[in-house]
């Protein structure tokens, strides 16, 4: 997720593409890694939604 951030703060004020660099300029490999941080943080984005909540994982 951190990555992702960054990524995003040099895009904008640089263009410059962290991820597209580290796949050796490979767009399947950077969509890869795209999907991969996306998903790391739609987990954590849940995982920290149910912590505040008070729910408890493995609860239904």
């Amino acid at each position: 997720m951190a990555i992702g951030g960054i990524n995003l703060g040099l895009i904008g004020a640089f263009n410059f593409d962290l991820i597209w660099r580290i796949s050796g300029y490979s767009e399947v490999v950077a969509r890869t890694l795209y999907v991969l941080i996306g998903i790391a943080t739609l987990l954590w984005l849940l995982m920290s939604l149910r912590k505040s909540s008070g729910m408890q994982t493995g609860s239904i």
